[in-house]
């Protein structure tokens, strides 16, 4: 009967997520990354920083195990079950939250499924269950890890296997994307509360190792990186590209890029995603459910408030477009907050009836409602029409240029995947500044002399037929 939960808080959304599933690459829902790394996936390459080493490992099992749909397809399958699994996860994270919260029975059973389905339903998750992206794979490990603590936390002496399997997934947390640091900062907060049962155990030392151990998937990039593939990111085969790549260097103008202006217009957005995730109404219970764990189990508040914080200021601090998505750092917390605050009302309220909480299912239903219309993808393949209708229209052995993230990498994948006009260049006009960029378009191109812009690089290439790419239609906000 422990089970029925979390597989009732799973299948519901994966339901939902198969039959809204995006049959193939896609630009809608942030998902302009998602040529790439099918690419990256089935060429065997590396993903653009911090290069996603555990996502490549397993999204290439995906690829190979599932035998049907194209490429695309097959990953987007994944983010689907991932995502379902972070679901299951949750509820049984709830779950335990319950009986430590002195609430048993159907009781807890209601308000366990009413996490998962929550956390499931929320448009940020179910957004990222549709397409080949890194965020399903991520919030699996992070569901995974937020368990294994609770699990620990509430009986840290009867439960060191819970300790291990958290310092385990804690190193794969950082594998699988880094605003996972957060919950990894969360975990260390955990532990530096309850270090005497760490030190006081038998086998304290073979928890760094774990965590030592969960970082083995990095040692996948400098790998893949010696292939020489044509489409890998970066220079990951020496140290210092290595070291540059998965701290994301290239990105790190974004940092603190916002004025406090800017910053501050980013408010209302923020909050009106937040509230889209659980409705308004689940919102104020989670929030007042952190408020009672301050006081019934501080343990787990420390845990999750990390995430919850540090997600939302790099949301308001980070000065890419469309950040909401990093918000999902926050909601498998918030799910755990939420079910705190059904718990309060339970225990506030003894004498309201368990059919009562069966009402708090209101919340997923309303986020079906709510979202279906504009997160279905089922019928887009407007990424993937736009990369066949251009190459199509190219010129043989001619360079096409691409200027935006949409363009470049839905080439790639029709290239790369599909096997569609391989002898046209498809090059970037931003990247014709990186260094390893132009290195690996000398090794993969000697007849072109490669240049650090655009006009350079036509002046040095007279004989090349050079087309601009037409652009290529931006995805909504999800905050729209």
């Amino acid at each position: 009967m422990s089970w029925l939960t979390p597989l009732a808080a799973a299948g519901p959304p994966l339901a939902v997520y198969l039959w809204t599933l995006a049959p193939t690459i896609t630009w809608r829902h942030g998902g302009s990354d998602s040529g790439e790394l099918v690419s990256a996936v089935v060429v065997g390459a590396v993903a653009h920083p911090p290069g996603y080493p555990l996502y490549l490992f397993l999204g290439r099992l995906a690829y190979l195990l599932f035998p049907f749909g194209d490429a695309a397809y097959r990953l987007n399958l994944f983010s689907a079950l991932c995502m379902a699994a972070s679901s299951a996860l949750v509820a049984l994270a709830a779950r335990s939250i319950c009986c430590s919260l002195h609430v048993r029975g159907t009781a807890a059973a209601l308000v366990a499924l009413t996490a998962g389905l929550g956390f499931g339903f929320a448009p940020l998750v179910w957004s990222q269950a549709l397409i080949a992206e890194v965020y399903g794979l991520a919030m699996l490990v992070q569901a995974a890890l937020l368990l294994a603590l609770v699990r620990w936390s509430l009986s840290p002496r009867s439960a060191q296997g819970w300790l291990e399997l958290s310092a385990l997934l804690a190193g794969l947390a950082l594998a699988a994307h880094t605003m996972l640091v957060w919950t990894v900062l969360g975990a260390f907060v955990l532990g530096v509360m309850r270090v005497r049962q760490i030190v006081g155990s038998r086998r304290a030392s073979i928890v760094p190792l774990l965590f030592l151990l969960g970082l083995l998937p990095f040692a996948l990039l400098p790998l893949l990186e010696s292939r020489q593939p044509a489409l890998s990111w970066g220079a990951t085969d020496t140290l210092a590209g290595f070291l540059h790549h998965v701290s994301a260097a290239d990105y790190r103008d974004h940092l603190f890029e916002l004025t406090l202006a800017e910053s501050l217009g980013r408010l209302p957005i923020l909050l009106r995603t937040l509230a889209a995730q659980f409705t308004w109404p689940g919102l104020a219970l989670a929030l007042l459910g952190a408020w009672w764990l301050r006081h019934q189990r501080p343990e787990l508040l420390a845990l999750t408030l990390p995430a919850a914080l540090g997600g939302t200021l790099f949301v308001l601090g980070y000065g890419a477009d469309h950040p909401e998505t990093y918000l999902l750092v926050t909601l498998p917390g918030a799910a755990l907050w939420l079910t705190a605050g059904l718990a309060w009302l339970r225990g506030s309220f003894p004498r309201l009836p368990t059919v009562a909480f069966a009402l708090a299912l209101l919340l997923p239903a309303a986020q079906i409602l709510l979202n279906w219309s504009h997160l279905n993808l089922s019928t887009d393949t407007s990424a993937r029409d736009y990369a066949l209708v251009q190459l199509e229209a190219t010129p043989t052995d001619a360079v096409l240029v691409t200027e935006r993230d949409e363009q470049t990498f839905s080439l790639w994948y029709a290239q790369r995947v599909l096997g569609v006009r391989q002898d046209v260049l498809v090059l970037d006009r931003r990247a014709l500044g990186l260094d390893w960029y132009r290195a690996k378009l000398a090794r993969q191109h000697p007849a072109l002399q490669t240049a650090p812009d655009l006009a350079t690089f036509v002046r040095l290439n007279p004989t090349v037929r050079v087309i601009v790419a037409p652009p290529a239609a931006d995805e909504p906000d999800l905050s729209d």
